[in-house]
């Protein structure tokens, strides 16, 4: 049985190797998965890239997840951003929230967990882009009507 994945890109972005492979293994079937370790290298991913979800670690030697994720929502403000942490704390919890994380997940994860919030977080995402694009074609409507209606 041939078997298509969907056109929606997921990014993940961890330092560790185990979780990085796990989580591409776990959402592989059926999304487009990029991985990467470096927050710069996750800049130009965002930057160049159609990603429609990512699945960022709260803590990197780097840079941390939550600077990470302002400069992501910069670049991108409708990209969904699911933090993973093994350090959880309430604190990062809401400022993941304020700065515009779609969902928080604890490690070690669970692979129904990551489904779910994936395949949510895709929604998402999907619903944003309709609704801009129908508010945008409305627009462009009611102004050619406006225009021709100005012309007679």
């Amino acid at each position: 049985m041939l078997r298509f994945k969907n056109s929606n890109t997921i990014l993940v972005v961890d330092d560790e190797v185990g979780p990085r492979e796990a989580l591409r293994m776990i959402l592989q079937d059926k999304y487009n998965i990029l991985t990467c370790d470096d927050p710069q290298e996750a800049m130009d991913v965002i930057s160049s890239n159609g990603v429609d979800l990512v699945m960022l670690d709260l803590k990197m030697p780097k840079v941390d997840g939550i600077k990470l994720l302002k400069a992501m929502k910069a670049v991108d403000p409708d990209v969904e951003i699911v933090l993973i942490t093994a350090y959880p704390s309430t604190q990062s919890a809401i400022e993941a929230m304020e700065f515009g994380a779609y969902d928080y997940v604890i490690k070690p994860f669970d692979k129904d967990k990551i489904e779910q919030v994936a395949r949510k977080g895709i929604i998402r995402r999907t619903q944003r882009k309709l609704e801009k694009n129908i508010s945008s074609n409305l627009i462009s409507e009611i102004y050619k009507k406006f225009s021709q209606k100005n012309e007679k």
